[in-house]
């Protein structure tokens, strides 16, 4: 239940703030980072939560580094999520990898669609 709820709130606004396309690399490279970890840290299980927290890192980063909405809150909001992200990978939490692997992703995205923006201004 609490994975629909997040891929829901969380695809949603990866989807209209940075598209479909960095939706669908943060989503599939996130949950292999994840789960390629899983395979040496928690051999057992697997699901889309680490996906969904590749989509959080993406999203955090974009928000951050948005014109529009860049301030104290929203880069906090990253120091946060990067935090946890490298504290579950210290602690060998499958969604750490995921997490960082989403931030990475999405400097990726903000780097590409930066210089799209500026091609095209």
């Amino acid at each position: 239940m609490i994975n629909s709820i997040g891929l829901l709130a969380y695809g949603v606004l990866v989807e209209r703030t940075v598209g479909r396309l960095w939706w669908i690399v943060a989503y599939v490279g996130a949950g292999l980072v994840g789960e390629i970890a899983g395979l040496f840290w928690q051999p057992v299980g697997g699901g889309n939560s680490v996906a969904i927290c590749g989509l959080i890192g993406l999203f955090s980063v974009w928000q951050a580094t948005s014109q529009k909405s860049a301030g104290p809150p929203r880069v906090l909001g990253v120091i946060a999520w990067g935090g946890i992200g490298l504290w579950l990978v210290r602690h060998d939490d499958i969604h750490g990898a995921a997490l960082v692997a989403g931030f990475v992703i999405g400097g990726l995205a903000w780097l590409i669609a930066g210089r799209q923006r500026t091609a095209v201004a």
